[in-house]
């Protein structure tokens, strides 16, 4: 019975532990990076993987030199353990929440200025042939004493 009250006890404080640690971390500042996971339709690959070279890299490259995105990097999965897994993952580094406020309408200076007016009307239905978007996230790093 003691060592059921010691044991009780000794989680009790790291659960606790564990709250403060969240609220002091919660007050640092810290990255935030969207995650955008794609499952490439088959016969796609090659599509897919040229538009985010040419294209995508283009508009990234824009939005870092104009300081709205810190970072970004695109992952590929070559070890898939299901079909229905992602093939692709996007990741884009903000330097904070305030990064992701009105990003569609200042992104979409950037698609504006690199494709044009005429292209962007049919840009999604050619990217919905080559993709499909399984997961958009945002998650938040946590500094680490």
């Amino acid at each position: 019975m003691k060592k059921m009250l010691i044991a009780a006890l000794f989680l009790t404080s790291l659960g606790s532990a564990g709250g403060v640690f969240a609220q002091d971390t919660a007050e640092q500042p810290a990255p935030v990076w969207r995650m955008v996971y794609y499952r490439i339709k088959p016969g796609q690959a090659q599509a897919f993987w040229n538009d985010f070279r040419v294209n995508g890299a283009a508009i990234f490259r824009m939005a870092k030199e104009e300081g709205i995105l810190a970072d970004f990097m695109l992952f590929s999965n070559p070890y898939k353990a299901a079909p229905d897994e992602w093939d692709a993952l996007l990741m884009l580094k903000y330097d904070n929440w305030a990064g992701l406020d009105d990003i569609e309408a200042r992104a979409g200076e950037f698609y504006l200025e690199h494709y044009g007016a005429e292209k962007l009307q049919t840009l999604e239905a050619e990217r919905e042939a080559m993709r499909e978007v399984l997961s958009n996230r945002a998650v938040r790093g946590v500094p680490l004493p």
